[in-house]
């Protein structure tokens, strides 16, 4: 896994001081990451039954109320917003979540939910990553993840332990993790969404030239929308 400080503190910092970002709040809890916080971590879901892996350890270190809220201006228009917080994974793999299920629009979406633990929770209503939490993944660590958008739930191509190296390459822009479900960016409940990551992407290439958006260009391309907005 790659160095997670690195990876959050580089374009947390890189968004904190462009001219074209607002950022409203930021906040970490991995500069210098803590030692006994990670070695309590990762005894705690030992003892809750879970085989920990390597990676986990620098998660636990970057977890826990490290977040940001930023919004995206370019010639005096709001162009998008970038929000995430992650959560602290020694809390979310070990205690259920019952609120979660309210969230789901559909019976089928209500049952997925039941099982699924918050690991990113953006300030934005109906809105979260999470990851599905069974007895039949002890006492490995899970490895599905979905994402819930205005009360409907989308399976992720994307695993547990990647999510946390994935979302720096869209400098935490709202509703990234879109580009690695099965969503229609056609669909009219989400085609705004698909057009803001599409106009992000744009922005991001003029404000950070310096930075390698190859992800999430590949990504953009994959739904069809390498050219449909213009910036």
């Amino acid at each position: 896994m790659k160095n997670l400080t690195i990876l959050y503190s580089s374009f947390k910092r890189a968004l904190e001081n462009c001219p074209n970002i607002k950022v409203i709040d930021s906040k970490n809890q991995f500069d210098p990451p803590s030692e006994s916080r990670k070695k309590a971590g990762l005894a705690e879901l030992r003892e809750a039954g879970f085989e920990v892996e390597d990676w986990l350890g620098p998660v636990i270190t970057l977890s826990k109320g490290n977040s940001m809220i930023y919004h995206v201006i370019q010639n005096r228009q709001n162009l998008g917003e970038g929000t995430f917080n992650l959560n602290n994974p020694q809390e979310f793999l070990a205690e259920p979540e019952p609120w979660i299920v309210k969230q789901g629009e559909t019976e089928a979406d209500r049952h997925l939910l039941q099982n699924v633990r918050v690991i990113d929770q953006p300030s934005v209503a109906q809105t979260f990553t999470g990851v599905v939490v069974d007895e039949h993944c002890l006492p490995l660590l899970p490895t599905k993840l979905v994402y819930c958008r205005r009360g409907s739930v989308y399976l992720m191509r994307l695993p547990f332990h990647k999510y946390y190296e994935t979302l720096p390459e869209f400098m935490g822009l709202l509703n990234w993790q879109l580009l690695f479900t099965d969503a229609d960016c056609k669909s009219p409940k989400l085609a705004s969404d698909f057009e803001d990551l599409l106009r992000g992407l744009q922005a991001f290439k003029t404000f950070f030239p310096e930075r390698d958006f190859q992800v999430w260009e590949n990504k953009l391309k994959e739904k069809g929308l390498s050219s449909t907005v213009k910036s």
